[in-house]
């Protein structure tokens, strides 16, 4: 997958950097940086959990315990 990265910089998803590079090279095209981006433990742990909640608002809102 590809979309724009910050600086204008170009984000390929589900490749590593030696199959972008080559797919490149391929098509005569000149990568003046290529880098890896690895989701720190707390992006993965924050991606997997986005959906997950014990409580919402309007349940603690409405609730009269400890009142």
């Amino acid at each position: 997958m590809l979309d724009g990265g910050p600086g204008g910089a170009l984000v390929v998803t589900g490749l590593d950097a030696a199959a972008i590079g080559a797919v490149a090279s391929a098509h005569g095209i000149t990568l003046l940086e290529l880098a890896t981006h690895s989701a720190t433990l707390e992006e993965a742990f924050f991606d997997l959990t986005r959906d997950e909640t014990d409580y919402h608002a309007a349940q603690l809102a409405g609730s009269s315990k400890g009142i």
